[in-house]
């Protein structure tokens, strides 16, 4: 990256159902994030500069909204060779998570059995390695360097150290998949960092 951008607060809602209004979850989400950024909901927003917005409104638009984890997960299996016995133990672990984040929409454990034994939704898929329908938002404050610097404030930045965004492409009749590999090991490569990619997700 040519100018070194940091993270200096997050913020997002609990998942849920019925989470309310687009406007009511990002007001939420926002005012989380610049509280953890040492500002003020109502005194700072000055101090922001731009917002970027994004949200799935072409998952509505084509009746996929919900799907999207699960038809990379089945990418994995038929086009990558990932068996059905690696993604339950990715599911497994995912499930660990949830029941130490407050804000999860579900928070029930799986071990790697109960989750090959679970109902099959389509294979490799079953019911725990699928998503729920919910409604939630994230935020995240950026800043550049000078700001840092003039904000003592701040606490524990983090530095980004890349960030790529790739989609799928047709080359000669083909889709080439950049948002399953592609993107990842640019992004690793952009960050000069010497590690393997064990793990990503759409």
């Amino acid at each position: 990256m040519k100018e070194r951008v940091y993270i200096i607060g997050v913020g997002m809602t609990k998942i849920s159902k019925n989470g309310g209004t687009y406007e009511a979850l990002c007001t939420e989400a926002i005012a989380e994030a610049m509280t953890d950024a040492a500002l003020s909901y109502e005194g700072d927003k000055g101090a922001i500069g731009c917002i970027w917005y994004g949200n799935c409104g072409q998952g509505m638009l084509t009746s996929q909204h919900s799907i999207r984890g699960q038809v990379i997960l089945r990418r994995l299996g038929f086009e990558y060779g990932y068996t059905q016995e690696q993604l339950a133990k990715v599911c497994a672990k995912t499930h660990n998570h949830s029941t130490m984040n407050p804000k999860a929409q579900y928070r029930m454990a799986y071990t790697f059995e109960e989750v090959l034994a679970d109902k099959l939704i389509t294979y490799p898929l079953t019911k725990p390695m699928c998503a729920p329908t919910g409604e939630g938002c994230a935020a995240a404050v950026v800043c550049s360097e000078a700001y840092l610097k003039a904000h003592p404030a701040v606490q524990d930045p983090i530095l980004v150290r890349a960030s790529v965004m790739a989609g799928e492409r047709q080359v000669m009749g083909a889709k080439i998949g950049m948002h399953i590999n592609g993107g990842g090991v640019i992004g690793v490569e952009e960050a000069a960092m010497g590690v393997e990619i064990l793990e990503r997700a759409d």
